[in-house]
Formats: structure tokens, sequence, C-alpha cells
């Protein structure tokens, strides 16, 4: 008598990564092993059982198990996590000109919508405009980048004020940003105990990081000197 021992099928299968989008495009895997398997998957994930191509739109967020089996002689089987990520929430809070991304732990880029470029620094949750455009925020978590609505801004006073006495400061208390609406020559912020901790040239700057607290602004101008308080929230 004759024996055939025939080794079982292989299963091999991969996708190009492990970790999807909700707005990336449907990957479909490359059979490794022995192709015309079938494929599987747990609850939540659109698959097409001949090609393992998933569609990522009809998919609910989550991770899963993709498992491939083949139909050969001797029939094996392999499995695959995959997780599919949703879009971060884009929605921004608007207390205008500060606006604040609503999603915390997340990593931030606002955007100049008019000329579709990020806007150098500013990467904090919230952010200040200092002139009249259209803003938006690039929100990523998990890997996943997502844009908020363009914010249009048209009621900023582009005039500095001529006098040291009657320049605004905004916002007050603030996350990071500050503006100040005189042109200075210097700004030397002290904490509580006088000790310097940030000193600028610049009407436009970002204390975010000082740690929460009370501080003192020396503001020098060619109109003379004043000292503003400001609460770093």
């Amino acid at each position: 008598m004759i024996i055939d021992i025939t080794e079982l099928d292989d299963p091999g299968f991969n996708y190009d990564t492990d970790s999807y989008c909700k707005e990336d495009a449907n990957p479909t895997p490359t059979i490794t092993g022995l192709a015309g398997g079938v494929f599987s998957s747990t609850t939540g994930l659109s698959i097409d059982p001949s090609t393992g191509s998933i569609d990522i739109a009809a998919s609910t967020a989550g991770s899963y198990t993709i498992t491939y089996t083949t139909t050969g002689v001797c029939s094996n089987s392999s499995t695959i996590d995959i997780t599919i990520n949703d879009l971060p929430d884009a929605t921004i809070t608007d207390n205008s000109p500060t606006y604040t991304a609503n999603i915390t732990g997340a990593i931030y880029q606002w955007i100049d919508c008019d000329t579709n470029q990020p806007i150098l620094e500013e990467t904090n949750q919230s952010f200040t405009a200092t002139k009249n455009g259209s803003y938006a925020v690039d929100i990523t978590q998990n890997g996943c980048t997502n844009r908020s609505s363009c914010l249009v801004v048209n009621t900023i006073d582009t005039q500095t004020e001529d006098t040291i006495s009657s320049f605004k400061l905004y916002p007050n208390p603030t996350d990071g940003t500050v503006t100040v609406t005189i042109t200075v020559q210097k700004i030397s912020i002290f904490n509580y105990y006088g000790r310097k901790m940030l000193e600028t040239s610049n009407s436009n700057f970002d204390i975010s990081s000082l740690t929460s607290g009370v501080y003192f602004m020396e503001i020098e101008t060619d109109k003379g000197r004043t000292i503003k308080k400001i609460v770093r929230r």
C-alpha cells in the first residue's frame, strides 16, 4: 500500500499596513500562498470573500481579525489583525478672534485657508487670529488627519494704537498665544517673584511654555513703558 502525505496548503497573505483611516483607499491583500481561497472577518468589517478587498467606507471603525482559508486538498488558514480608525472630530469653538479645536490630546496645525498653507508655529489646540482672513485646523489622531471648516475673520482692527495707555492685550486669560495692539520694542514677562521668564520684541507671541498662573508683562515702546498682568490658563 502506498500512502501519500501531502503538506498543508500555504495560506500566506498580507496587507500593506495594519492600520487604516476612514478616508483611505480600499486595500486589497497580496496572497503569498495558495490562491483561490476565501476571506472572512469578525463582525463590522466589509470584506470581499473572494479578493479580500476591504470596503473602508462601509466598515465600522474598530479592530478586526481577517482569516484566509485555502480550498486545496489540505485546507489551511491564517489570520491578520487590522484596525480602521475614525477621522478625528474637527469641530471648533469660536471665541473670535480665538478659536479652539474641541478634541483634546491630538496633534494640531492651523492653516491659512487663503493660501492653503500651515501657519508657522501655530500648533496648539487654540489659535488667535491677528489679522483678517480665513483659517482652519488640521487635527491628527491615531495617524488619521481631518481638517475643520474654514472660519472667516473680518472683525480685527489692524491699526496699532497710538498711546501706551490705550492699546489692547488679548486673549487674557490665554492658553498660549498673546497679541498686543501696539508696536513694541521689547516685552519682558516676569513671574510672581520677579524672575524674568520670557523676552520678545514681537507684538504677537506665545507663552504656552509657561506654567499656569499669573504673570506680569513689562511692555516697552517708543511711547513709553507700562506693566500689564496676564493669566496663563
